[in-house]
């Protein structure tokens, strides 16, 4: 900020400069100058977007919060039958529909946070255009907003643990911590979505394609253990793959797999560093791309 005097004829001698200083609103130019501190000066803005995100997504609609039920349930009942009944996949001796729950519940609260992220910044052109608030407060509404969807599907998994005799082991403990990887991994790709989907209208007619291509390689539906060796290699460089695991092994008290969840949180640094840069540099021009 700086004291800078008025230009063009309404600086006169007879209106001399008062001093005022001129605020000068300009985007960063370096990915680390991204405004984290002005996320957190408009964190009420931040917490009403979610609040209105998550009512508008049950705004007239007759089931309301038990879609977020239904969302991993349905699948989980036809997945439960293709692979129980038809094709027998083994996934040891916990039963199936339990263990595609498990998978189920953090592969949708990704893949529904990686398509809110990705359009929210065209979703909010007008508002963009008309106001200045820091654009990192839009994909961070969506990702947290999708957190009621999430504490919603952990419900039904705690139930249905209760129903097949599971015993709550004190790896539950970590759920918060893994919630948490999850929620930075989906904010980091939704980031870099976000920037490419305000240039490249392409990305939001991909995306969708991208996500279902994108879960059947995650051990969602099935263990890793049937994948050959070979490929082993290309579920592990799957980001979501370490957290998807690590989500069912809290849950079932399995041995945590942390090597893949080290992989997974390195590869969501990665993803933060990209989405950094591409969304400081796209910032600049946002108003004339949307």
């Amino acid at each position: 900020m700086q004291l800078v005097p008025p230009q063009g004829d309404n600086f006169t001698k007879d209106r001399p400069f008062t001093g005022q200083p001129v605020v000068d609103i300009t985007p960063s130019k370096k990915w680390h100058e991204i405004d984290l501190a002005g996320l957190w000066r408009h964190r009420d803005m931040l917490l009403l977007l979610v609040q209105r995100d998550i009512k508008v997504r049950y705004k007239q609609t007759f089931l309301g919060v038990f879609w977020a039920i239904l969302q991993p349930l349905g699948p989980m009942l036809v997945f439960t039958l293709i692979f129980t009944q038809f094709l027998k996949v083994p996934v040891g001796e916990v039963p199936y529909a339990i263990f595609v729950l498990s998978g189920l519940v953090p592969w949708t609260f990704f893949s529904i946070g990686i398509s809110n992220a990705s359009n929210s910044l065209v979703s909010h052109a007008s508002m963009i255009s008309k106001v200045y608030f820091p654009r990192l407060v839009l994909p961070s509404a969506t990702t947290l907003a999708g957190l009621v969807d999430m504490a919603v599907g952990c419900g039904l998994l705690f139930v249905l643990l209760v129903i097949y005799g599971f015993p709550f082991t004190w790896q539950l403990a970590l759920l918060p911590i893994v919630i948490a990887c999850l929620a930075l991994l989906v904010f980091a790709i939704g980031l870099n979505f976000a920037a490419l989907n305000t240039i490249y209208r392409d990305v939001r007619q991909a995306l969708p394609l991208i996500l279902q291509l994108w879960m059947f390689l995650t051990p969602v539906i099935y263990a890793r253990t049937i994948v050959p060796p070979e490929w082993q290699w290309l579920l592990t460089l799957n980001p979501v793959t370490g957290l998807v695991e690590t989500f069912r092994a809290v849950f079932l008290g399995l041995p945590i797999p942390w090597s893949h969840l080290g992989v997974s949180m390195l590869l969501c640094g990665v993803f933060l560093l990209t989405g950094s840069v591409l969304f400081v540099r796209m910032e600049k021009y946002l108003a004339d791309y949307l």
